[in-house]
């Protein structure tokens, strides 16, 4: 998670072009999800857990509330809605290439005259002056910005925002949580001291991060996985010439498959997995006075495969 304060932009900065350079069709949008039903009830929760975590609706801690209020992919706008309530005297506007927000007219008077919906392409410039924000918010919109879009979207939001504005990010790793079938099985019990692969949904202190991607095992360990799994090697060898005559049907807990569509979807849109990595380099060439948190990692539980082969080693015992 990523707190960025601007008293004012860095003096290199302005030698940069202050056109998009991309290799996107002009225009075009990137947004690899649909806007389901499902998305908005994740949108929900997603509120809920964020804010649960910060204790409010921002991790920076306001003297007093700000002026202006920019939330940036506000989707159907909840949190714009509830910074518009909290903050009464605050104007906020929620910018979104879709109109899925809710109309204004059903919501209270004194609300719907300091909130304002904007729809536009974030990636093709925003349609707002020079300074006009105060507190401007973007939180997970690393699947709709090209790795090499980034530096002008943060330009752009650094135009708009006050000499002394902040800007908030909050960002994640595009990750597929998924580990390779076998990859997690070891003999014995070390496998009940395998860790699962986490989710990182933060930057942290601008270091390096190096991600833990666990590799497709080779033919090697997969042999002695199975032979752990079968009993002995000559079991494997019959096992071998059966399926050649009745092939098995593909395991429902290889997600591999989904896994290099998840990665090759990325690649075509020019979407970094490591966003966390990536993000430094470019706040730090528009904006100063960086503050960070430590990264927020969830554990992802370990799959069926290693359980079962944890509970059969119990009962051996």
């Amino acid at each position: 998670m990523t707190m960025v304060t601007t008293p004012s932009v860095v003096g290199v900065d302005k030698r940069l072009p202050r056109e998009p350079t991309h290799r996107r069709p002009v225009g075009e949008i990137i947004s690899p999800l649909t806007y389901t039903n499902d998305l908005v009830n994740f949108d929900h929760w997603d509120h809920m857990f964020i804010t649960n975590c910060s204790k409010g609706l921002t991790l920076y801690n306001f003297d007093g509330p700000p002026a202006t209020i920019l939330d940036l992919g506000c989707g159907r706008g909840l949190w714009a809605i509830e910074a518009g309530r909290q903050w009464q005297g605050s104007t906020v506007v929620g910018f979104d290439v879709q109109s899925v927000q809710p109309k204004l007219s059903i919501l209270d008077k004194n609300l719907a005259r300091r909130l304002k919906w904007v729809h536009g392409n974030l990636l093709d410039g925003l349609p707002f002056l020079d300074g006009q924000f105060d507190f401007v918010r973007m939180v997970r919109m690393g699947l709709h910005i090209p790795e090499d879009e980034w530096g002008y979207v943060l330009a752009e939001i650094s135009r708009v925002l006050s000499p002394n504005g902040v800007l908030e990010i909050i960002e994640e790793d595009l990750i597929f949580p998924s580990q390779p079938l076998f990859s997690s099985v070891s003999t014995g019990r070390s496998s009940e001291n395998s860790s699962p692969r986490s989710s990182n949904t933060a930057v942290s202190n601008y270091t390096p991060y190096t991600k833990s991607d666990p590799s497709i095992a080779g033919n090697s360990s997969k042999s002695a996985n199975l032979d752990s799994l079968l009993g002995s090697s000559s079991s494997l060898s019959l096992a071998t010439r059966r399926t050649d005559k009745h092939p098995s049907p593909p395991d429902p807990r290889d997600h591999s498959r989904l896994r290099r569509a998840w990665e090759e979807m990325l690649g075509d849109s020019f979407l970094t997995p490591n966003l966390v990595s990536v993000l430094p380099f470019h706040l730090g060439a528009w904006f100063r006075d960086i503050q960070t948190h430590p990264p927020l990692e969830v554990p992802l539980p370990p799959s069926s495969l290693v359980q079962t082969k944890c509970s059969t080693d119990h009962r051996i015992a």
